[in-house]
C-alpha cells in the first residue's frame, strides 16, 4: 500500500487490505442504509496485466479496461504515487474513484478506487496521518457507491474526525 522512494515497504499488502476492509466497514455501519462488501480476492489477470502489483500506468490502464468491461471493481494501491505521476495526475491527489461501467438502467456495474500511498511513506510531503488518509479514501468509497457530495458523506466525515476512529 505504501513504499518509500527507495522501495522500502512501509505498509504491506496485507495491512493495506485490512485498512481497506475497515474503511468499507465504516460504510456498512451507516445506520440509515443496508450494504455489505466482500473481498473477491486478487485483481484478475487481463491482457497487459498478468497479476501482482499494479505499479505502472500501462498496468493500471489494463486493469481499468477490465473494469470498463464490467469484469471487476478493483481497489488499486499506488504504493509510491508512480501511477498517479505516469497518468499526469496532480501528485497531491490522495486517491480517486471512477465509475467504469453502468447498466442500461444507470446502475453501477463496476467501479475502481486508487489509493496514493505516497501520502503514507514518511518521506513525500505533505504526509497524512493514517486517520486523515483513511478519511479521504472513505470519502472516495462514497463515490464508489454512487454517492456524490451528500449529507451522509459530511456526517460520516465529521463522525470519523471527532472519534479519532482511524488514528
Amino acid at each position: 500500500m505504501s513504499v518509500t522512494p527507495t522501495g522500502q515497504t512501509i505498509i504491506n499488502n496485507t495491512a493495506g487490505l485490512t485498512r481497506v476492509q475497515s474503511m468499507f466497514q465504516t460504510w456498512q455501519g451507516v445506520s440509515t442504509a443496508t450494504i455489505s462488501f466482500k473481498n473477491a480476492g486478487p485483481l484478475l489477470a487481463v491482457s497487459g496485466f498478468s497479476g501482482g502489483d499494479v505499479n505502472t500506468a500501462a498496468k493500471f490502464n489494463a486493469v481499468f479496461g477490465s473494469c470498463q468491461s464490467g469484469n471487476q471493481s478493483p481497489i488499486i494501491f499506488d504504493a509510491s504515487g508512480g501511477i498517479i505521476a505516469q497518468l499526469g495526475i496532480d501528485p497531491l491527489v490522495i486517491g480517486f474513484s471512477s465509475q467504469c461501467k453502468l447498466s442500461s438502467n444507470g446502475y453501477i456495474v463496476s467501479d475502481l478506487i486508487l489509493l496514493n500511498g505516497a501520502f503514507q511513506n514518511g518521506v513525500t510531503q505533505p504526509q497524512l496521518t493514517p486517520n486523515q488518509f483513511n478519511q479521504a479514501i472513505i470519502h472516495e468509497m462514497g463515490h464508489f457507491l454512487g454517492l456524490d457530495h451528500s449529507q451522509i458523506n459530511l456526517n460520516l466525515f465529521t463522525t470519523a474526525v471527532n472519534s479519532g476512529q482511524f488514528g
